[in-house]
């Protein structure tokens, strides 16, 4: 998935051309901020692990709706960035799939540390 993502980004820069075109504007540098949620969800993993038990961890509630409520904020403000930047959608699309893709690897990790059931 993260090789069509990147082949996507790569086809969608070389036809729509944004800089040459001028269809880039100065604010557009801003769908980057997406990847702040990654720092984001690592650290709800960090500070909010799972509580140790033998047999079966108990799963630590907060982290999980902190995860969870960071995963929708994300999806929301890719919806934002793909609408917003109308004359790119498909350079946009790219890019935000790409950039969720890892903020749902991070998620995983962040994810299992929260309930302690480990791979």
């Amino acid at each position: 998935m993260t090789g069509v993502c990147i082949v996507g980004v790569v086809v969608a820069f070389a036809r729509q051309q944004p800089f040459r075109t001028k269809l880039w504007r100065p604010w557009y540098w801003l769908i980057f901020t997406q990847l702040l949620f990654f720092p984001a969800t690592v650290a709800v993993g960090v500070l909010f692990p799972a509580v140790s038990g033998y047999p079966h961890p108990k799963e630590n509630v907060i982290g999980h709706r902190l995860l969870d409520g960071l995963f929708y904020f994300s999806l929301v403000t890719s919806a934002f960035w793909l609408w917003r930047m109308r004359g790119l959608r498909w350079l946009s699309a790219s890019l935000l799939v790409l950039q969720q893709l890892i903020l749902i690897g991070a998620g995983f990790v962040a994810g299992m540390s929260v309930s302690g059931d480990w791979l």
